[in-house]
């Protein structure tokens, strides 16, 4: 992916370098990528995530509910593909949980 551009923060070694995170400070870093993303609405940036179901779920709790749901949840699968489309003050999601780049009998 020559036209990738990533952050100063990562490093060959990687970019996690500190103790694990409590679970306040995961809520706040998922608030911190929402309104990093919100903010990008309506440009023409294109923006790839690679993070772990966990967060994908918190992160669209965070989207579309301010915050963790009560009593609910997302569920995607392994390597699963989502879709969003932000506007100046709104998003679209187009599409969540997609597997088509799988065979079946990878879908976990």
């Amino acid at each position: 992916f020559p036209d990738v551009v990533l952050s100063n923060e990562i490093k060959d070694d990687g970019w996690w370098f500190r103790p694990q995170e409590t679970e306040d400070q995961w809520i706040a870093r998922t608030r911190r990528v929402a309104e990093q993303l919100k903010s990008r609405g309506g440009s023409d940036d294109r923006i790839v995530i690679v993070t772990h179901g966990g967060f994908t779920k918190d992160l669209l709790s965070e989207l579309l509910n301010g915050g963790p749901i009560e009593g609910g949840s997302f569920s995607t699968c392994n390597t699963a593909i989502g879709h969003l489309v932000f506007g100046h003050d709104s998003f679209h999601l187009t599409y969540l949980n997609r597997v088509a780049h799988l065979p079946p009998k990878w879908v976990t």
